[in-house]
């Protein structure tokens, strides 16, 4: 079995045993009707054609399929011809079957983040796909299939969230490297789609490393983040981590107190209000871009919030304790 790319080039071999290595080789097509043949080795091998075959005459032929389309998805077959017991009569003797499928790009994203810092890039998959099983692929790497649903799914650095209920994909990387750039598919393995989400890992030496913060219960408290300011129309957002390290959402009840000021020169506050115990964590924030699948949200700073009380007890200047004897 073959999974490829729309618009990707693929190229296997078929071998064969030494008997035949002069003889015509072919490369067909089974589809519900007949056997179409595709190509042989006696026939043109211009590199303009989309199905190119070459011999190399000793244990295999090599078949290369260029551009590929959704229409090209199929089952195909290497072959070799051997005369019959009459010289008329020509047989074929299949030594190969491939089953190829093709997965088709619905979009193509830019992803920008940061050294060191982290990224949460979430894709919305049309409904009808919601409870198929979805993957993930960096550059020419083995495929991911996420395996589960409902839950974080942990592969090296990158977690993934298979979200049923709303037909999302997240995907979560942290400490990121410019090792962790490249391009990235996201798809539904059984349906055959997929984005290309290209991801690029840039230097930013001003981006504050960590901080801490604390907040009294009640009032109100302010993070500031950095984002880049060529990044100035995008979208601020705030998270919180769980458990597992990975920062996640404000809750849509728990929104309405968390606001973000104005931006000015690649800085904004996050100030969240009437703070309570709960609210104590780890905080990341940064800047949100949308495109129409999906979104991605490179965060810069990272911050420790602590709650505490207003109420304090003081051991008074004088004590006097009275022991009855």
């Amino acid at each position: 079995m073959q999974d490829e790319y729309v618009g990707e080039t693929i190229s296997f071999h078929c071998e064969y045993d030494d008997k035949f290595k002069t003889r015509t080789k072919v490369f067909y097509r089974l589809k519900e009707g007949p056997v179409h043949v595709l190509n042989s080795s006696q026939s043109s091998l211009s590199s303009e054609e989309k199905i190119i075959l070459s011999d190399s005459r000793e244990d295999h032929f090599t078949v290369t399929i260029r551009d590929i389309s959704a229409e090209d998805e199929g089952v195909y077959l290497c072959g070799v011809e051997r005369y019959g017991s009459y010289s008329s009569i020509t047989h074929i003797t299949f030594i190969k079957e491939i089953q190829l499928n093709v997965y088709s790009r619905i979009a193509s994203v830019l992803v920008q983040a940061y050294s060191s810092k982290s990224v949460f890039i979430t894709y919305k998959f049309p409904q009808e796909f919601r409870r198929n099983k979805k993957f993930i692929q960096k550059d020419s790497s083995q495929k991911i299939i996420v395996d589960k649903q409902n839950q974080w799914v942990r592969h090296d650095k990158v977690h993934m969230y298979d979200d049923s209920s709303e037909g999302l994909l997240k995907v979560f990387i942290s400490d990121l490297t410019k090792e962790d750039g490249g391009t990235y598919k996201c798809g539904v393995n059984i349906a055959h789609l997929f984005t290309d989400v290209t991801l690029t890992v840039n230097q930013v030496d001003h981006f504050r490393a960590s901080s801490k913060a604390s907040a009294v219960i009640g009032e109100s408290v302010n993070l500031t983040c950095d984002f880049p300011e060529k990044h100035g129309e995008t979208f601020k957002h705030i998270c919180r981590e769980n458990e597992q390290k990975i920062c996640e959402s404000i809750s849509s009840s728990e929104q309405k107190r968390f606001e973000f000021s104005v931006s000015t020169a690649g800085v904004f506050t996050a100030i969240i209000s009437n703070v309570s115990k709960r609210d104590a964590g780890v905080y990341w924030c940064g800047a949100e871009t949308r495109d129409t699948h999906l979104t991605s949200v490179s965060l810069t700073n990272q911050h420790q919030l602590t709650v505490t009380s207003t109420y304090s007890h003081h051991k008074p200047d004088n004590m006097c304790i009275h022991c009855r004897i």
